[in-house]
């Protein structure tokens, strides 16, 4: 599989220079617990990167839609112009299935099995796939 390198980049790291993204993903959070919820330096976040021309992966669990008052993720990801979400915990994989039918979804390579890697990817070929700690992100061919 093909992989580009990306970054990580995080709220209160706003000050940190970019280069340009060059289609690459940048990987950021919306579920760290000691970061408060703040929409627009959030926003504002993510339109930066993607000005660089970074496509953005938003890292959420099952409480983050809600506690930035959103009712859905599908909600949460439109309002952000976000490109992928990764589903972390408190989703099942019939979860992750179902958003993979609906959305474009990342997930942790680490948790999964081979099986229910392919049964993502079957679902939804855009899925990706990245480690733990997301530094290269491996993309379907």
């Amino acid at each position: 599989m093909p992989c580009k390198l990306g970054i990580s980049h995080y709220l209160g790291e706003e000050g940190t220079e970019l280069l340009n993204g060059n289609g690459r993903f940048a990987f950021v959070s919306a579920h760290i617990p000691e970061k408060p919820t703040n929409s627009s330096l959030f926003a504002s976040l993510v339109t930066r990167l993607k000005n660089q021309g970074f496509s953005v992966i938003c890292d959420i669990d099952a409480r983050t839609a809600p506690a930035w008052g959103f009712q859905t993720e599908e909600t949460f990801l439109a309002a952000f112009n976000i490109d992928f979400l990764r589903l972390d915990a408190g989703y099942s994989h019939d979860d992750f299935l179902s958003f993979a039918k609906r959305i474009p979804v990342a997930f942790n390579a680490s948790t999964l099995t081979e099986a229910q890697k392919i049964e993502i990817l079957q679902i939804n070929p855009k899925a990706i796939s990245i480690p733990h700690a997301p530094t290269t992100i491996y993309e379907p061919q």
